[in-house]
């Protein structure tokens, strides 16, 4: 079976990391959202409790491959399947 994973570097520490597409917690410093690897998660979730406000969010799957079909369903139910004819 083949898996998806981006690769990027964390908009915190710079660090490369592997994450799925569309489950990364991400950040926008003003020039569009850019992914956050998990040890930094960890680290604000960890500072937000200290300051009485809830963690965010890591959802499950988040630093994973993500499955080519699963993947391809998701993109297909928010953009559409591509016409007959086009390619893939």
């Amino acid at each position: 079976m083949t898996s998806i994973i981006a690769f990027g570097h964390c908009a915190c520490c710079n660090a490369p990391f592997g994450f799925h597409p569309d489950l990364v917690p991400s950040y926008d410093f003003g020039h569009g959202r850019e992914p956050v690897c998990e040890p930094c998660m960890h680290v604000v979730n960890s500072r937000r409790v200290t300051q009485g406000l809830p963690p965010h969010l890591i959802l499950s799957g988040a630093y994973e491959p993500a499955s080519e079909v699963d993947y391809m369903h998701e993109m297909n139910r928010r953009y559409g399947a591509p016409e007959e004819g086009e390619a893939d």
